[in-house]
């Protein structure tokens, strides 16, 4: 049997990750390990290592942003417990109970022990797939992605809610960057994978529910649905500098900087916030800082 821990990243949301855990708990893959590193949450959270005694937690002083929270878990995994799988995940999503089991499957069965891979199962969002044709805005074009449970080529490569990663290609390939803080760790990762000639596998048989489009304005036009992104002035920076940082295409960056401020303009809340938070993110890609940002008016909004 392979050793396989569970590494869950949490903050603030000690009610979501108490589902988590529970769901992970009764997973039909027997677990060698449960891990849960807090990524300095100002809530309280000193009842759950009492709730559940035999996670292994780990309570950061302060939030060290994702790529260093997600480390944190991986190299005690694989220094500690001897992991040979890393099922990465975050305090948000809840995975069926077969999903470990079936991602394990199809990892044995497509790839070799040598094979720079990782494996994520479909997630499926707050929002009704079956009922509507599904559009989300990627301004200034609008991408449709068919129902969630039947794609086979999923946009975006791996994300932490429910990667499972061997032990072998973090060893190889390295662990996640921690100077974007956060956003577009994931994106970096797949890009790494498949710079390494390895590749990012969706089973599309099993899910991961993902509690994300709640908070989104959308718009129905009878089976139509268009979703807006509710980012908060920290996402807008980060995600735009990051993706920036790591793409390093400026003019075309340029290009869609004023047509995504008509967009925060029409479509978000805070507009002074994140538009100046997109223009100082082009900013600081373009001169190289990165890492955590101490902007005035994001800490404000934090």
């Amino acid at each position: 049997m392979m050793k396989v821990c569970a590494c869950i990243l949490h903050y603030n949301q000690p009610e979501s990750l108490g589902h988590l855990i529970e769901a992970v708990q009764t997973q039909d893959y027997p677990l060698h390990k449960i891990i849960v590193v807090d990524n300095g949450s100002t809530t309280e959270n000193s009842s759950l290592e009492k709730t559940y005694p035999d996670v292994e937690f780990v309570f950061l002083k302060k939030n060290r942003g994702v790529g260093f929270g997600h480390n944190t878990s991986w190299k005690l995994a694989i220094e500690k417990f001897d992991a040979d799988f890393i099922w990465s995940l975050e305090h948000d999503c809840l995975p069926e109970s077969s999903n470990l089991s079936k991602i394990i499957e199809k990892s044995v069965q497509c790839f070799s022990e040598k094979d720079i891979y990782a494996v994520n199962s479909i997630e499926l969002n707050d929002f009704d797939f079956d009922k509507f044709s599904y559009y989300k805005i990627r301004f200034p074009n609008i991408k449709r992605i068919p129902k969630l449970h039947k794609v086979k080529d999923y946009f975006g490569g791996l994300c932490f809610n429910g990667v499972l990663i061997p032990a072998h290609v973090i060893k190889r390939i390295g662990y996640l960057r921690e100077d974007f803080f956060i956003g577009c760790e994931d994106a970096e990762y797949t890009q790494r994978i498949y710079e390494n000639g390895g590749k990012v596998l969706r089973v599309v048989d099993t899910y991961v529910y993902h509690d994300l489009y709640k908070k989104h304005k959308k718009i129905e036009f009878g089976k139509k649905v268009l979703l807006f992104p509710n980012n908060s002035p920290i996402r807008e920076y980060y995600s735009f500098r990051n993706y920036l940082a790591l793409n390093r295409n400026y003019v075309n960056f340029a290009i869609k900087l004023f047509p995504s401020i008509i967009y925060i303009l029409l479509f978000r809340g805070d507009k002074f916030a994140n538009i100046s938070s997109k223009i100082l993110g082009f900013y600081d890609a373009i001169r190289g800082k990165l890492g955590e940002s101490n902007y005035y008016f994001m800490k404000k909004n934090d």
